[in-house]
């Protein structure tokens, strides 16, 4: 659906590891954490987000843009698979703050934000 804030299961869970590191580096408390993933699984839950399932991002489009863009941009696997998921769910655009994978993205004729 147009409109719709797509996020690939890789994205969930960083967003829940990003969440889990802030309370141990003393940046939020447990309660804020809560909080924010409520939050979060209440978008979710509410289809203001919608989870694509990274198992079905297709490793081969991962490996070509690896094979076509990593040994001149630096890429990391992650940010690869982040931009063949966006592709896969046929993503008019890319939320990122990486300066690669925004690189990445523009390569593969993606729109970022």
């Amino acid at each position: 659906m147009r409109g719709e804030l797509v996020l690939s299961t890789l994205t969930e869970v960083e967003v829940t590891n990003a969440l889990e590191l802030r309370v141990y580096r003393k940046e939020l408390s447990r309660a804020q954490v809560e909080k924010a993933r409520s939050a979060f699984e209440g978008d979710i839950a509410a289809g203001v987000l919608r989870i694509f399932d990274v198992e079905s991002v297709s490793f081969e489009r991962t490996k070509s843009l690896i094979l076509q863009h990593t040994a001149l941009l630096g890429c990391r696997t992650a940010d690869i698979i982040h931009v063949a998921a966006a592709l896969q769910a046929k993503a008019d655009r890319l939320f990122t703050f990486d300066q690669r994978q925004q690189e990445l993205a523009h390569r593969a004729k993606l729109a970022t934000n």
